[in-house]
């Protein structure tokens, strides 16, 4: 027994009258009518067809036969439940027939159909589809030719429900009907696939499975060629692109990568939000080493990201073909302004920047952040792009941009390849540096900080170039070459690097060198915390000392260490100083205060 879930019924207008062995042929006029009908439900148009249907049912005084297509057109319009309502009513009736039959497996077929499209996963898909096939087989059988829309729908239900023998005979049986129709091919691609899957697992690329699997891309190819140039009609497009697509997935598995490129610029260029490029270019890439992982998505920063680091020239080529291809076809297809590419220029730019030229890929991610701005961890990849190109200034500056307007999505970007991409922001440092932009270098460092959180030296530069870039203010000024800073500017730079510093500290609570400096800007620049300061200065010394003691010390790190072991004594002492001087004034304030009351 099929499954009915409780629903409200929508009976017809008019009932239809039952079906007799004497009923007289239709007219000439329903006939043409029905016929043009139909025709219009093959161009998905049911709403144009319903009318026609109505009109030859009032014409033909509503027997079954005819007022059927009004019930059809219902299933075309998202009213499955509907027929399915009058349905039952009719077969309580006692209405039987090839007629029921097909009304019955079609209805099955689009509401489980329509189920899958809202998302629906329980089981009353796979009872509707097992519905459709029972109904829809008796319905070819007795009448073939009548019901030729039927083919299609059952070899999609059966298809769905693993029935890949009667799926690949009625597939074959709507290709036949419908030799124009680029779903019925499609659907044959489809389920010869899946044949040739569970005959490549039992005997690689033998008989059987070569045989499934010509019978695919031949079917594949034959979908393609009949949604033809879709540009006015949206469901071929995406059909279309399905076709495609699929027919890339064929190609792939003989290997002929060439030619799987061009299938899948096809899909690209006809429905490019839709692809799955990360799949893709797995897919047409040659297998990778460790330490290049694939790319992340720009819209949500998940996966992995090269960072445009250099790879061997055989590698990338046919994804790089499909996305420049897929590219072209769209802009063909739908114009340059059109922004439902922006997916794809991400990962255009992206390809270029890997395995092309550095120059286009910049241009290609500029325009993506033209259509699509929210891809906010596109300005870390065009800040590569313009480095490579050694645009030093652009490329920090993309990087700001990128920073202000997403840091965890920059952060994601940095740690995809995170050494490669700390070498290149470390480069822009050092360019930046040259230029004396000190902000600039801290707010780089910072990017790296946060990006490799386990390395205490990024924080250690973030604190160095914000005490510094507050120094020059401060020494500009005295010298007469810049106005005098604003103080809560010049402390909000002082907090911002003891905060790094101490962020360093976190890290690497012993290290010598991050306890001194630390302990400089509570002592020198924010004139607190002193005996904490003194504490740091202790434990900066003794562990420069325990670090020289170190026979195999290198020699830069103990070039360190011996001025680590020189300043901090030299400030504790001046801090000492400091700290009685600051005593013997209160004692004397005070006194002075005493005398005075007395």
């Amino acid at each position: 027994m099929r499954f009915q879930p409780f629903l409200l019924a929508l009976p017809l207008s008019v009932a239809p009258v039952l079906v007799t062995a004497q009923e007289p042929a239709a007219s000439d006029e329903v006939t043409s009518l029905v016929r043009e009908g139909r025709a219009l439900l093959d161009q998905g148009k049911p709403a144009e067809a319903l009318p026609l249907f109505e009109k030859a049912a009032r014409a033909d005084e509503n027997r079954l036969r005819t007022r059927m297509w009004v019930l059809r057109a219902w299933m075309d319009s998202g009213r499955s439940n509907d027929t399915l309502n009058t349905l039952d009513e009719l077969d309580a009736k006692g209405v039987k027939g090839p007629e029921m039959d097909y009304l019955y497996g079609m209805a099955f077929a689009r509401r489980a159909q329509q189920n899958i499209a809202a998302g629906v996963t329980d089981a009353s898909i796979q009872i509707n589809f097992l519905d459709a096939v029972e109904f829809l087989g008796r319905a070819v059988k007795q009448d073939a030719e009548r019901f030729y829309d039927a083919h299609l729908a059952l070899a999609t239900a059966a298809w769905y429900t693993q029935d890949l023998e009667t799926a690949r005979s009625a597939a074959e049986g709507a290709v036949k009907a419908q030799p124009e129709n680029g779903a019925a091919w499609l659907q044959l691609g489809k389920i010869a696939m899946s044949q040739f899957q569970v005959a490549q697992s039992e005997e690689a690329w033998g008989e059987e499975a070569e045989g499934h699997w010509k019978a695919a891309k031949e079917a594949f190819s034959r979908a393609v060629e009949a949604f033809g140039t879709p540009k006015d009609d949206a469901n071929a497009q995406v059909q279309l692109s399905q076709a495609a697509l699929e027919l890339g997935h064929a190609l792939v598995w003989k290997g002929r990568l060439a030619e799987a490129a061009d299938a899948y610029a096809v899909a690209i260029g006809w429905n490019p939000a839709a692809q799955n490029y990360g799949q893709m270019n797995g897919l047409l890439t040659p297998p990778r080493t460790a330490d290049t992982p694939a790319p992340s998505m720009p819209d949500d920063g998940s996966g992995d990201a090269t960072g445009g680091e250099d790879l061997p020239a055989n590698q990338g080529t046919y994804f790089l073909r499909a996305l420049e291809q897929g590219e072209k076809l769209f802009v063909k297809n739908f114009g340059a302004e059109d922004r439902r590419d922006a997916t794809l220029l991400w990962w255009l730019g992206w390809a270029q920047l890997t395995w092309g030229d550095a120059q286009q890929a910049a241009a290609t991610l500029e325009t993506t952040l033209e259509k699509a701005p929210n891809y906010t961890n596109t300005w870390f990849y065009l800040a590569l792009a313009r480095a490579k190109n050694e645009e030093w200034k652009a490329a920090s500056d993309a990087i700001a941009r990128g920073w202000d307007a997403d840091p965890p999505a920059m952060v994601a970007a940095m740690q995809s390849n995170l050494d490669f991409n700390v070498w290149t922001l470390e480069r822009l440092i050092g360019k930046s540096f040259e230029e004396n932009d000190l902000a600039r270098c801290a707010l780089l460092a910072e990017v790296c900080a946060e990006a490799k959180k386990d390395d205490p030296r990024h924080w250690n530069n973030v604190g160095l170039f914000l005490r510094d870039e507050a120094d020059a203010m401060r020494i500009a000024a005295e010298n007469g070459e810049g106005e005098e800073p604003d103080p809560e500017v010049l402390s909000d730079l002082y907090e911002r690097s003891y905060e790094a510093y101490s962020r360093a500290l976190r890290l690497d609570p012993e290290n010598p060198q991050l306890l001194n400096d630390t302990a400089v800007l509570l002592q020198y620049y924010l004139d607190r915390d002193l005996e904490k300061a003194l504490e740091m200065y202790d434990r900066a010394h003794a562990g420069a000392e325990a670090a020289l003691a170190q026979p195999d010390l290198d020699e830069d790190t103990r070039a360190t260490m011996e001025t680590v072991l020189r300043d901090s004594a030299n400030n504790k002492a001046l801090l000492l100083e400091t700290m009685k001087g600051d005593a013997e004034d209160e004692t004397s304030g005070s006194e002075d205060g005493e005398a005075q009351s007395s």
